[in-house]
Protein backbone atom coordinates (compact mmCIF):
# COMPACT_ATOMS: atom_id res chain seq x y z
CA UNK A 1 0.00 0.00 0.00
CA UNK A 2 1.40 3.35 -1.10
CA UNK A 3 2.02 5.79 1.90
CA UNK A 4 -0.55 9.00 1.87
CA UNK A 5 0.15 11.71 3.11
CA UNK A 6 -3.12 13.06 4.80
CA UNK A 7 -3.39 17.26 6.15
CA UNK A 8 -6.11 17.47 8.17
CA UNK A 9 -7.26 20.70 9.44
CA UNK A 10 -10.12 21.79 12.09
CA UNK A 11 -11.30 25.21 13.19
CA UNK A 12 -11.72 27.32 16.26
CA UNK A 13 -14.58 27.88 18.32
CA UNK A 14 -16.81 30.85 17.34
CA UNK A 15 -20.09 32.72 17.53
CA UNK A 16 -19.45 32.67 21.14
CA UNK A 17 -19.30 28.87 21.31
CA UNK A 18 -16.65 27.53 24.10
CA UNK A 19 -15.90 24.31 21.74
CA UNK A 20 -15.98 23.27 18.08
CA UNK A 21 -16.70 19.76 17.01
CA UNK A 22 -14.11 20.06 14.70
CA UNK A 23 -11.18 21.53 16.84
CA UNK A 24 -11.81 18.29 19.48
CA UNK A 25 -11.60 16.18 16.47
CA UNK A 26 -8.29 17.62 14.73
CA UNK A 27 -6.56 17.40 18.42
CA UNK A 28 -7.99 13.70 19.18
CA UNK A 29 -6.38 12.87 15.33
CA UNK A 30 -3.13 14.44 16.14
CA UNK A 31 -2.06 10.84 18.16
CA UNK A 32 -4.03 8.59 16.04
CA UNK A 33 -1.82 5.94 13.76
CA UNK A 34 -3.81 5.07 10.66
CA UNK A 35 -2.03 1.89 8.68
CA UNK A 36 -1.26 3.15 5.42
CA UNK A 37 -1.15 7.13 6.39
CA UNK A 38 1.31 9.58 7.23
CA UNK A 39 -1.47 12.03 9.31
CA UNK A 40 -0.88 15.89 9.74
CA UNK A 41 -2.96 17.83 11.81
CA UNK A 42 -3.73 21.44 12.46
CA UNK A 43 -5.99 24.05 13.94
CA UNK A 44 -7.05 27.32 12.31
CA UNK A 45 -8.27 30.64 13.80
CA UNK A 46 -11.74 31.64 12.32
CA UNK A 47 -10.73 34.77 11.07
CA UNK A 48 -10.79 35.67 6.66
CA UNK A 49 -7.32 35.71 5.54
CA UNK A 50 -5.65 34.04 7.88
CA UNK A 51 -7.26 30.97 8.47
CA UNK A 52 -7.12 30.40 4.50
CA UNK A 53 -3.48 31.72 4.11
CA UNK A 54 -2.44 29.25 6.98
CA UNK A 55 -3.67 26.09 5.72
CA UNK A 56 -2.04 26.98 2.35
CA UNK A 57 1.04 27.61 3.74
CA UNK A 58 1.02 23.89 4.70
CA UNK A 59 -0.07 22.64 1.43
CA UNK A 60 2.98 24.13 0.18
CA UNK A 61 5.16 22.75 2.96
CA UNK A 62 3.93 19.21 3.19
CA UNK A 63 2.61 18.73 -0.80
CA UNK A 64 0.26 16.45 0.98
CA UNK A 65 -2.12 13.68 -1.48
CA UNK A 66 -4.82 14.37 0.31
CA UNK A 67 -6.58 17.68 2.66
CA UNK A 68 -9.39 16.67 4.28
CA UNK A 69 -10.50 20.03 6.17
CA UNK A 70 -13.47 19.88 8.62
CA UNK A 71 -16.01 22.34 10.61
CA UNK A 72 -18.90 22.98 12.53
CA UNK A 73 -22.49 22.96 11.13
CA UNK A 74 -24.55 23.18 14.13
CA UNK A 75 -28.03 22.06 13.60
CA UNK A 76 -27.30 19.61 11.49
CA UNK A 77 -27.55 16.11 12.54
CA UNK A 78 -25.65 14.40 10.04
CA UNK A 79 -21.71 13.97 9.18
CA UNK A 80 -21.59 16.30 6.04
CA UNK A 81 -19.19 16.08 3.13
CA UNK A 82 -19.27 18.93 0.76
CA UNK A 83 -19.58 18.27 -2.94
CA UNK A 84 -18.65 22.10 -4.14
CA UNK A 85 -17.36 25.40 -2.63
CA UNK A 86 -18.53 28.43 -4.17
CA UNK A 87 -16.35 31.89 -4.93
CA UNK A 88 -18.15 34.24 -2.49
CA UNK A 89 -18.11 35.92 0.81
CA UNK A 90 -21.36 36.43 2.58
CA UNK A 91 -20.85 35.97 6.08
CA UNK A 92 -23.95 35.90 8.45
CA UNK A 93 -22.29 36.84 11.38
CA UNK A 94 -18.97 38.24 12.05
CA UNK A 95 -15.76 35.92 12.35
CA UNK A 96 -13.41 36.28 15.34
CA UNK A 97 -11.30 39.18 14.36
CA UNK A 98 -14.80 41.09 13.46
CA UNK A 99 -15.34 40.52 9.74
CA UNK A 100 -18.45 40.34 8.19
CA UNK A 101 -17.97 40.38 4.22
CA UNK A 102 -21.22 40.88 2.01
CA UNK A 103 -21.28 39.48 -1.08
CA UNK A 104 -17.23 39.61 -1.41
CA UNK A 105 -16.05 36.99 -3.82
CA UNK A 106 -13.75 34.49 -2.27
CA UNK A 107 -11.20 34.66 -5.31
CA UNK A 108 -11.31 37.72 -7.79
CA UNK A 109 -12.12 36.37 -11.27
CA UNK A 110 -11.46 32.90 -10.10
CA UNK A 111 -14.70 29.88 -10.90
CA UNK A 112 -17.94 30.09 -9.48
CA UNK A 113 -17.28 26.94 -7.93
CA UNK A 114 -15.02 23.87 -7.45
CA UNK A 115 -16.22 20.52 -6.48
CA UNK A 116 -14.41 18.07 -3.70
CA UNK A 117 -12.01 15.40 -5.67
CA UNK A 118 -12.14 13.14 -2.46
CA UNK A 119 -14.14 10.28 -2.92
CA UNK A 120 -17.68 11.25 -1.10
CA UNK A 121 -19.69 9.29 -2.18
CA UNK A 122 -17.67 6.51 -0.72
CA UNK A 123 -17.46 8.64 2.56
CA UNK A 124 -21.07 8.24 3.20
CA UNK A 125 -21.30 4.99 2.35
CA UNK A 126 -19.05 3.75 4.43
CA UNK A 127 -20.42 5.92 6.97
CA UNK A 128 -23.99 5.12 6.85
CA UNK A 129 -22.37 1.08 6.62
CA UNK A 130 -21.15 1.92 10.27
CA UNK A 131 -24.79 3.33 11.53
CA UNK A 132 -23.52 6.37 11.63
CA UNK A 133 -25.97 9.36 10.11
CA UNK A 134 -24.33 10.78 7.00
CA UNK A 135 -24.99 12.36 3.77
CA UNK A 136 -23.37 14.54 0.91
CA UNK A 137 -24.67 18.07 1.55
CA UNK A 138 -24.99 20.28 -1.56
CA UNK A 139 -24.23 23.26 0.46
CA UNK A 140 -20.94 24.61 2.32
CA UNK A 141 -22.50 27.83 3.14
CA UNK A 142 -20.94 31.43 2.36
CA UNK A 143 -18.96 31.48 5.74
CA UNK A 144 -15.23 30.94 6.70
CA UNK A 145 -16.17 26.93 6.12
CA UNK A 146 -16.82 27.78 2.24
CA UNK A 147 -14.11 30.10 2.24
CA UNK A 148 -11.16 28.03 3.62
CA UNK A 149 -12.67 24.83 1.10
CA UNK A 150 -12.88 27.58 -1.87
CA UNK A 151 -9.01 28.68 -1.16
CA UNK A 152 -7.72 25.57 -0.40
CA UNK A 153 -9.02 23.83 -4.11
CA UNK A 154 -8.04 27.30 -6.36
CA UNK A 155 -4.82 26.92 -4.52
CA UNK A 156 -4.48 23.21 -5.60
CA UNK A 157 -5.43 23.56 -8.74
CA UNK A 158 -3.10 26.06 -9.05
CA UNK A 159 -0.13 24.50 -7.82
CA UNK A 160 -0.35 21.04 -6.27
CA UNK A 161 -2.25 19.06 -9.50
CA UNK A 162 -2.14 16.13 -7.75
CA UNK A 163 -3.87 16.58 -4.42
CA UNK A 164 -7.01 15.80 -3.80
CA UNK A 165 -9.42 17.62 -1.38
CA UNK A 166 -12.59 18.71 0.55
CA UNK A 167 -14.49 19.44 3.07
CA UNK A 168 -16.51 17.75 5.62
CA UNK A 169 -18.91 19.56 8.20
CA UNK A 170 -19.90 17.81 11.62
CA UNK A 171 -22.90 18.21 13.72
CA UNK A 172 -22.23 20.02 17.88
CA UNK A 173 -20.71 18.10 20.47
CA UNK A 174 -22.84 16.50 23.38
CA UNK A 175 -21.59 19.20 25.25
CA UNK A 176 -22.36 22.10 23.01
CA UNK A 177 -26.13 21.52 23.64
CA UNK A 178 -26.96 21.85 26.96
CA UNK A 179 -28.03 25.05 27.26
CA UNK A 180 -29.75 24.81 23.52
CA UNK A 181 -33.20 23.69 22.69
CA UNK A 182 -34.09 19.80 23.69
CA UNK A 183 -34.12 18.54 19.77
CA UNK A 184 -30.80 20.58 18.83
CA UNK A 185 -29.08 17.44 16.89
CA UNK A 186 -25.02 16.42 18.35
CA UNK A 187 -22.88 13.65 18.40
CA UNK A 188 -20.23 12.62 21.26
CA UNK A 189 -16.35 12.88 20.11
CA UNK A 190 -15.86 9.66 19.85
CA UNK A 191 -18.17 9.02 17.23
CA UNK A 192 -16.79 11.79 15.41
CA UNK A 193 -13.31 10.12 15.84
CA UNK A 194 -14.55 6.71 14.58
CA UNK A 195 -15.89 8.68 11.76
CA UNK A 196 -13.09 10.58 10.96
CA UNK A 197 -10.74 7.07 10.52
CA UNK A 198 -13.32 5.25 8.85
CA UNK A 199 -12.99 8.48 6.11
CA UNK A 200 -9.11 8.71 6.40
CA UNK A 201 -8.96 5.21 5.22
CA UNK A 202 -11.45 5.33 2.63
CA UNK A 203 -9.58 8.05 0.90
CA UNK A 204 -6.30 6.43 1.25
CA UNK A 205 -7.60 2.90 -0.26
CA UNK A 206 -9.21 5.06 -3.09
CA UNK A 207 -6.26 6.75 -3.67
CA UNK A 208 -3.91 3.48 -3.73
CA UNK A 209 -6.19 1.75 -6.01
CA UNK A 210 -5.95 4.41 -8.69
CA UNK A 211 -2.32 4.60 -7.99
CA UNK A 212 -2.33 0.87 -8.93
CA UNK A 213 -5.11 1.18 -12.09
CA UNK A 214 -2.82 3.79 -13.51
CA UNK A 215 0.11 1.93 -13.46
CA UNK A 216 -2.17 -0.65 -15.44
CA UNK A 217 -2.85 1.84 -17.93
CA UNK A 218 -1.47 0.90 -21.10
CA UNK A 219 1.84 2.90 -21.71
CA UNK A 220 0.31 4.52 -24.95
CA UNK A 221 -2.31 5.76 -23.55
CA UNK A 222 -0.49 7.68 -20.67
CA UNK A 223 2.05 9.23 -23.40
CA UNK A 224 -1.04 10.17 -25.05
CA UNK A 225 -2.86 11.83 -22.06
CA UNK A 226 0.63 14.05 -21.37
CA UNK A 227 1.25 15.01 -25.04
CA UNK A 228 -2.20 16.52 -24.92
CA UNK A 229 -1.54 18.67 -22.07
CA UNK A 230 -4.59 16.40 -19.73
CA UNK A 231 -4.00 14.63 -16.85
CA UNK A 232 -4.02 10.78 -16.09
CA UNK A 233 -5.88 11.44 -12.83
CA UNK A 234 -9.89 10.72 -13.64
CA UNK A 235 -12.24 12.88 -10.74
CA UNK A 236 -15.86 12.04 -10.26
CA UNK A 237 -16.73 15.92 -11.56
CA UNK A 238 -14.50 18.33 -12.68
CA UNK A 239 -12.16 20.62 -10.88
CA UNK A 240 -13.80 24.24 -11.28
CA UNK A 241 -16.55 25.14 -13.85
CA UNK A 242 -18.55 28.66 -14.68
CA UNK A 243 -22.20 29.01 -14.72
CA UNK A 244 -24.18 26.78 -15.85
CA UNK A 245 -21.99 24.47 -16.70
CA UNK A 246 -21.01 23.91 -12.76
CA UNK A 247 -24.69 22.22 -11.99
CA UNK A 248 -25.18 20.59 -15.22
CA UNK A 249 -22.13 18.53 -14.71
CA UNK A 250 -22.57 17.78 -11.09
CA UNK A 251 -23.53 14.02 -11.33
CA UNK A 252 -20.74 13.17 -14.47
CA UNK A 253 -17.87 11.35 -14.63
CA UNK A 254 -14.81 12.16 -16.45
CA UNK A 255 -11.18 12.65 -17.27
CA UNK A 256 -9.96 16.22 -17.85
CA UNK A 257 -7.20 19.05 -17.94
CA UNK A 258 -6.97 22.20 -16.14
CA UNK A 259 -5.51 25.17 -15.99
CA UNK A 260 -5.05 28.19 -13.85
CA UNK A 261 -4.49 31.54 -14.78
CA UNK A 262 -6.70 33.50 -11.64
CA UNK A 263 -4.52 35.58 -8.94
CA UNK A 264 -5.68 34.54 -5.93
CA UNK A 265 -6.80 37.17 -3.75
Amino acid sequence: MTMQRILVSGLEPFAGEALNPSMALVEALSTVDINGVELHTMLLPVVRKVADEQLLAAIDELSPTHVLMFGEAGGRAQITPERVAINMDDYRIADNAGHQPCGESVVAGGPVGYFATLPIDAMVAVLLGAGLPASVSNSAGTYLCNRVFYRAMHHIACHHEHTRAGFVHLPYLHEQVQNKSPDTPSMSLRVLISAAEQMIKVIAAREDEAVVASKKKPPELRAAAKASGGSERTVEVGDSYQLPELFEVASQSFSLSFSCSFAAS
